[in-house]
């Protein structure tokens, strides 16, 4: 039971991230471009040596920052990256019906480790398969837009980060 419910909601996450992967392309190609995050006055966008993302670990909505070659922040402040999208990365649906499933198994011992266990589980392949689906992401509109930023990814407050290609 516990792996069907996990291929369940990873299959969901996989179907939001393909819908979600043009918004994410057309939004990155912004920012390597110098139009998507403002930067502070005395800085452009040749300025920017790094892009870092951080997502939330429930919702999976990633924010983006920039510093520059001496590690220092450039960008005013953070923002959400894609913009203006209809509903969270990991769908508010989907996060909703996981915790239903706390109530329902929750009614004993046996339920509430095989909802432990699934939430250990989904964690981390939630993680494996954003993280993947941004790498595509970022290397689809590097491609586009033939840029030379560096970039890190991780989970929002962390210091282990995945360098992106």
């Amino acid at each position: 039971m516990v792996e069907e419910q996990k291929r369940y909601f990873i299959d969901k996450l996989k179907k939001r991230l393909e819908e979600v992967q043009p918004i994410m392309v057309n939004s990155l190609n912004q920012l390597f471009k110098g139009e998507y995050l403002s930067l502070i006055d005395i800085c452009t966008i040749d300025d920017v040596h790094t892009f870092y993302f951080e997502y939330d670990y429930e919702t999976l909505n990633i924010v983006v920052w920039a510093e520059n070659k001496e590690e220092q922040v450039v960008s005013i402040q953070s923002k959400g990256i894609p913009e203006k999208l209809d509903d969270t990365i990991f769908t508010k649906a989907s996060y909703f019906s996981l915790y239903a499933l706390e109530e329902e198994w929750g009614e004993t011992e046996e339920g509430l480790d095989q909802f432990d266990e699934l939430i250990d589980l989904l964690s981390e392949e939630k993680e494996e398969v954003l993280t993947q689906w941004f790498i595509l992401c970022w290397k689809l509109a590097k491609e586009q837009t033939v840029t030379v930023f560096q970039g890190k990814f991780s989970v929002h407050d962390t210091n282990y980060r995945t360098e992106l290609p």
